[in-house]
């Protein structure tokens, strides 16, 4: 239409944007190697930094390739502690501190000897 040949619309043409597919999937990835680095490549801890669960985690770093299964975990000297920011989202559980009901019973008890009995001698341990 406008007098172009189709190999000179081809070359002029913009590039095409990436799918919103693959935007997110681009985005997604980039959010995993960052909590990877940051727990140090401990999978509870880079959970607990993405608020997701562990086995979830885990299944996103196999679509993306990002983990092997016999990689070597770091000894526990190696590791060093991360601090769980609170959530941000409005809603969402504290990973920090979790408060559970609990009920609890108390027993109160009092030993006594019918009147006029004496009690048994202890019995010292038997020395070796």
């Amino acid at each position: 239409m406008l007098g172009l040949s189709e190999t000179t619309a081809a070359v002029t043409a913009a590039p095409e944007e990436p799918s919103l597919k693959d935007a997110v999937s681009r985005l997604e990835r980039g959010r995993l190697v960052e909590a990877l680095e940051k727990a140090e490549g401990n999978l509870s801890r880079a959970a607990a930094l993405l608020g997701i669960p562990r086995n979830t985690l885990r299944y996103r770093l196999q679509r993306y390739e990002l983990r092997q299964e016999g990689a070597k975990k770091l000894s526990s000297r190696e590791r060093a502690p991360v601090v769980v920011p609170p959530a941000v989202r409005r809603g969402a559980p504290s990973l920090a501190l979790r408060w559970e009901r609990r009920h609890l019973a108390f027993l109160g008890a009092t030993l006594s000897l019918p009147a006029g009995e004496e009690p048994p001698p202890e019995r010292a341990a038997p020395s070796k």
